[in-house]
């Protein structure tokens, strides 16, 4: 089989949409990250050899975690030697297909539903360096689909080994209290970062959503949507 071309980000129109491009001038989204992006750097995975795995969340949907994934996966493309795997695990919304044109692309859920399929196979490097994709896939789930359990859990041992020691891979999931699936996967991150939308997330929605989470090592909340104004951005606090 031919070896695919990297896939072609059209980075201006990332930050065009509002997304936080690798670049030397300065960034209120990128400044609002840095901490963030910090903690997930000093992240280490509990198993030697493999990359750390981070786990980007919400309790419902609408509440930003598809933004702050692919934020912070850009972000941390602008750190020196950055390897970042970023996964598209929600087969529901399918939220990074759109910004990164990943459209009819081949991924995760069509290597859960065929035996044949190699997860690792399917990931698309970029002509950002340091980032590679894995799309979501053609087989969109519907309502009430089973999650593959095993095979999901397989197919990230694959991803993570593969990636390999010192490298970050951020998996984009269904939200806790709408998918099994956002559960099965944040059972082996080694942080999990929840997304809660100021004043629209429901208090007990987030507290049932942390307590399923509370067997997890690290969990993080980002707010989004704070009323801190940063440098006239309303965004990430």
């Amino acid at each position: 089989m031919a070896k695919r071309p990297p896939l072609a980000l059209d980075l201006a129109a990332l930050e065009r949409a509002g997304f936080a491009v690798p670049s030397e001038r300065f960034s209120a989204l990128g400044e609002a990250l840095r901490p963030l992006r910090r903690q997930v750097l000093e992240t280490e995975p509990a198993e030697p050899g493999r990359a750390a795995i981070i786990v980007v969340t919400s309790a419902l949907p609408g509440e930003g975690k598809t933004f702050l994934a692919l934020n912070l996966a850009l972000s941390l493309c602008g750190e020196p030697g950055a390897r970042v795997l970023l996964v598209d695990a929600d087969p529901y919304r399918q939220g990074l297909a759109a910004p990164l044109g990943l459209r009819g692309q081949t991924g995760l859920s069509d290597a859960l539903g065929d035996a044949g399929l190699d997860a690792g196979g399917l990931v698309r490097k970029t002509t950002l360096p340091g980032l590679s994709l894995l799309p979501s896939g053609r087989r969109a789930a519907g309502p009430g689909a089973p999650p593959s359990g095993e095979r999901l859990t397989a197919a990230l041992t694959v991803l993570t080994s593969r990636f390999g020691q010192g490298g970050t891979t951020i998996v984009d999931t269904p939200p806790v209290l709408a998918s099994a699936e956002a559960i099965i996967l944040a059972g082996h991150a080694d942080r999990v970062v929840v997304v809660v939308e100021n004043r629209r997330t429901p208090r007990r929605a987030l507290r049932h959503t942390l307590s399923m989470l509370q067997d997890c090592p690290n969990v993080d909340c980002i707010v989004n949507m704070a009323d801190r104004d940063v440098q006239g951005l309303r965004g990430y606090g």
